[in-house]
């Protein structure tokens, strides 16, 4: 607790939130454990499933104070399989984060395919777009990733699949602009290297608008946001092979 105390005086109470369980063994090294210094984050009810690179989106609730839909994701029992992702365990489940009564809820509805590196984005009146992602399929005993071109909606608990994409990608952003997704960079065609490539889907319709122009270069897990009321969007960072990027798209 000494600790503790010097070092939210070292940082002048600006460490906010603290670590989830976890289990810990020599092999692991040194683990950084965060803590509350702020007095205004604490711990809540732990999820129903461990998960890593899954979705987090808010959505209205019936109540008012709102909600988060955990989608999708990967569970990894050994941290040694960082090494090889193959060896993990998919989630096709959802759940609910409830604002209001602070707790996760394990929704009955599942994703089409358990997957990982998939988008989800609100598209209003609680609704939340899933796109794509990569699941792992197995042939001749080997397990390797498969790109989806899977668009699913989730409205009030349950999901909807709408038509698919052009494409199939995973790692890629999806912003909404206006009525529609844009869709734009990731891995494609079943391989590890990022695409340049992006296009439109109509959230009214439910239908892939197909590509647009492309980007200036690949690029993977990168960032995007609205510029402006014209329905121009600012595409910057992500990573390309081994670099990672410097540039921006608009």
């Amino acid at each position: 607790s000494g600790e503790v105390e010097r070092a939210c005086s070292l940082y002048q109470d600006r460490i906010a939130g603290r670590s989830a369980p976890f289990r810990f063994s020599a092999g692991d090294g040194v683990v950084r454990v965060y803590v509350d210094c702020a007095r205004r984050s604490s711990l809540i009810a732990a999820p129903a499933v461990r998960r890593f690179w899954h979705s987090a989106t808010p959505v209205a609730s019936a109540g008012g104070a709102g909600a988060v839909l955990i989608a999708g994701g990967m569970q990894l029992e050994n941290p040694a399989d960082f090494v090889d992702l193959t060896k993990g365990e998919l989630h096709d489940t959802l759940e609910l984060f409830d604002v209001a009564q602070n707790r996760f809820r394990l929704l009955p509805a599942v994703l089409s395919r358990s997957r990982v590196w998939h988008q989800a984005t609100a598209a209003g009146q609680g609704r939340v777009i899933i796109t794509e992602g990569s699941t792992l399929v197995e042939s001749a005993g080997r397990r390797s990733f498969l790109h989806l071109d899977l668009v699913e909606s989730f409205r009030e608990g349950r999901l909807t699949q709408l038509t698919a994409m052009g494409s199939e990608r995973s790692a890629h952003l999806a912003l909404r602009v206006g009525d529609r997704l844009l869709v734009a960079g990731g891995l494609v065609n079943g391989k590890l290297l990022p695409t340049a490539t992006a296009e439109l889907y109509d959230l009214s319709s439910g239908n892939s608008l197909g590509p647009i122009a492309n980007m200036s270069v690949p690029r993977t897990f990168a960032m995007a946001a609205p510029v402006g009321a014209g329905g121009d969007a600012l595409v910057a960072g992500g990573l390309w092979v081994k670099d990672v990027q410097v540039t921006s798209d608009r």
